[in-house]
């Protein structure tokens, strides 16, 4: 009899020792420390470095209640702009209106004709949700640019801001805004301090990493995304019904290289049509939430 309960307990003792396994690249997502420079070189591979604590410079919110944080990364140094994705009422009245639009260019500082009469054509609510707020994404780049020097360790500080990647990231509609955002940033005039008109002036590298995002514009305008943000992925859950929409592939296109996550930490970048038919249709609601990324 003491030997039974002796391997009884001995038994619930190794079942103690089991816990469950978790992928480093859920955990990633999970724990928000991808390494995304890394990311953007190898296309699909991941690491989860320990040493990421961004430190959030501000927190931007439009008339049309779109918000937004700016942050910094200090190893690898880059400026984050994450998007908020659907969080109200009229973020989801922005999300429907899904009518395409013939943009004119950005505005202020825009690269000229870069939208105009090229046949470029984008999702109108994403369009007015990222006007709507695109002077305060400047201004907080421009006061990250141009620090207020109160010290000579403070000036010493400021010449390694001079060279740097802006990474626009968000999920659902912050993602559709990043897409937006990557192109603007990317296609900048005049913008930093001694650039002339007319020249391009960023000396910093723009990527794009978005989850769950749904289709912005129209083939011609994806096809400029991928000209001016080569590093643009797009992470998938499998199944998500949003990442198929707006769902008239005649009018909108997807931009950037996409990768498919499962709920066991699988990723599949650039899937081919194979793989794609075993993944099955995206038509889950529940696996666009943002627990899920």
């Amino acid at each position: 009899m003491m030997m039974m309960v002796g391997s009884a307990r001995k038994k619930k003792k190794k079942k103690n020792k089991k816990s469950p396994t978790t992928s480093p690249l859920k955990e990633a997502f999970r724990t928000q420390q991808l390494n995304l420079t890394e990311s953007w070189k190898k296309m699909g591979g991941w690491s989860v470095p320990a040493n990421i604590r961004p430190r959030i410079l501000n927190v931007l919110e439009s008339e049309e209640h779109i918000r937004c944080i700016v942050a910094e990364l200090e190893n690898p140094r880059c400026l984050i702009i994450s998007f908020r994705g659907t969080a109200n009422i009229q973020n989801m009245l922005t999300d429907c209106s899904a009518w395409r639009v013939a943009p004119d260019d950005f505005g202020m500082m825009s690269k000229e004709n870069l939208l105009r009469n090229k046949g470029v054509y984008v999702h109108s609510g994403f369009w007015s949700a990222y006007m709507s707020i695109r002077t305060q994404v400047l201004g907080a780049i421009a006061d990250y640019l141009n620090p207020k020097i109160s010290s000579l360790k403070d000036a010493h500080y400021h010449t390694q801001r001079e060279d740097f990647p802006i990474i626009t990231t968000g999920h659902s509609l912050g993602g559709a805004l990043a897409c937006l955002s990557a192109l603007d940033l990317g296609t900048l005039q005049g913008f930093r301090p001694g650039s002339t008109e007319g020249k391009k002036s960023t000396s910093f590298e723009v990527g794009c990493v978005t989850f769950g995002q749904p289709r912005v514009g129209n083939r011609p305008f994806a096809r400029l995304v991928d000209r001016v943000v080569p590093a643009f992925i797009r992470i998938v859950y499998e199944r998500d019904v949003i990442t198929g929409q707006p769902s008239i592939p005649l009018l909108f296109k997807h931009a950037g290289l996409e990768a498919v996550v499962d709920d066991k930490g699988n990723c599949i970048p650039d899937p081919s049509f194979v793989e794609r038919t075993f993944m099955g249709s995206r038509t889950n609601f529940a696996s666009h939430s943002l627990g899920k990324y």
